[in-house]
């Protein structure tokens, strides 16, 4: 059931208490500082402003890698610790102390919401018992494309092992009270094969206070900038043909390409080869993995244009953080993008896979400023309802305005 919360004040609501789950796991300093990515960390600390207590449930990591790169802030936040998470060699165990775990904190909790797929999401969801309303965040789409290779058989664990975890989220789906997601596509399909009516919650973690709008004119240089993995399926192999064709084309303004992401290193050095050959290797910046903050801001700062040529996406997080940093956009009009980008109006969208039709969009833009100011401008303004605030608050007043349900059912 979807209720009007659009005039619902948060101050006639009551807090309780949320159990938090996703696979990310946490690294505990040792003055007890719980650190974790931030695409996850942000949007808690934000949730647990509007809860008594938020209780998360995550793997443990014994070492502070590049993904643990946000420090919780809300003193309402108690972890609590599933292990260390061993992959496929610990399953037994993990079992185990997963429902030892659920019954020890069944029925101290008002919600609980598991964002997902993760891979103990339905243990966790059948064991735990709470007073209130059982919730599930999508931040994916239902299905998933994968690389199958027959020289890597971890590919086809990957494959099985991901389709069933989309056979057990529909096992989630018959008795889910409240169904979330950052997709409005994934909205849609879930309407149409379960009938179930899904709340749209974008998981942008960027706060609509901290920008302002500030197009960045370009010249005789542009600096381009793409954030995402270094991977086939994210089209960075179509955005180097493009952007190799561009600069040919255009010889009169200096072209530079900040690629944000991890990637295989096989990938990488055939992409590095063909700028090689084409002259255009010190055009190309492999950055790496930049953990969110002023690094990565500095980049979105310097861009004259963003581009994420994905072959499928639920809804990508970057779009926003691109618009919020006034930067046009050129994205692929896959997943949820154009359930919610309006081409020509916020972005331009182009097809997926298609070198031709990226060329085509990035020679208008460089030769255009005045239109992509435009667009640029109307991204923000759209963006600046999609942020981290705003995502929070419909999933806080969705549960709250609706609790009750899960005592009915069981």
């Amino acid at each position: 059931m979807v209720l009007d919360i659009s005039k619902l004040s948060l101050a006639d609501l009551e807090k309780g208490s949320i159990i938090f789950h996703y696979h990310q796991k946490i690294y505990k300093d040792e003055k007890g500082g719980l650190w974790m990515a931030s695409g996850q960390g942000i949007w808690l600390d934000e949730l647990a402003k509007n809860f008594d207590k938020l209780i998360l449930l995550n793997f443990e990591t014994p070492n502070k890698g590049a993904e643990q790169d946000y420090l919780l802030q809300s003193a309402n936040i108690q972890w609590v610790n599933l292990g260390y998470n061993r992959g496929y060699f610990d399953f037994l165990r993990k079992r185990k102390r997963i429902k030892e775990i659920c019954a020890q904190w069944s029925n101290k909790a008002d919600f609980l919401l598991i964002r997902g797929f993760t891979p103990f999401q339905n243990r966790i969801w059948k064991q735990l018992k709470v007073n209130k309303s059982k919730s599930y965040l999508l931040v994916r789409s239902l299905k998933q494309p994968r690389v199958l290779s027959w020289n890597n058989p971890f590919s086809w664990i990957s494959y099985l092992a991901n389709k069933r975890l989309e056979k057990r989220f529909n096992e989630i789906l018959k008795s889910v009270d409240f169904l979330f997601t950052n997709s409005k596509e994934v909205q849609a399909s879930i309407k149409k094969l379960h009938n179930i009516d899904a709340h749209f919650a974008t998981t942008n973690v960027l706060r609509g206070g901290d920008f302002t709008f500030d197009f960045k004119s370009w010249d005789a240089n542009f600096n381009l900038l793409f954030v995402g993995r270094i991977h086939p399926l994210k089209g960075v192999k179509e955005l180097i043909d493009a952007f190799i064709k561009l600069q040919k084309r255009n010889p009169s303004i200096k072209l530079v390409l900040n690629l944000v992401g991890e990637g295989e290193a096989q990938f990488k050095d055939e992409l590095v080869q063909k700028l090689q050959d084409q002259g255009m290797v010190n055009q190309v910046v492999f950055h790496g993995r930049i953990s969110f903050g002023p690094q990565l801001f500095d980049l979105y700062k310097a861009a004259h244009g963003f581009v994420l040529p994905s072959y499928t996406e639920g809804f990508p997080r970057v779009v926003w953080e691109a618009a919020l940093f006034s930067t046009p956009i050129i994205v692929t009009d896959v997943g949820g993008i154009p359930a919610v980008i309006e081409n020509e109006k916020h972005a331009v969208l182009i097809p997926p896979r298609d070198s031709e039709a990226l060329y085509d969009a990035l020679h208008h833009m460089i030769n255009s400023k005045h239109k992509f100011e435009i667009i640029a401008r109307e991204a923000f303004e759209l963006a600046l309802n999609n942020t981290v605030e705003k995502g929070v608050e419909v999933v806080y007043k969705q549960l709250q305005a609706n609790n009750g349900t899960w005592n009915e059912k069981n």
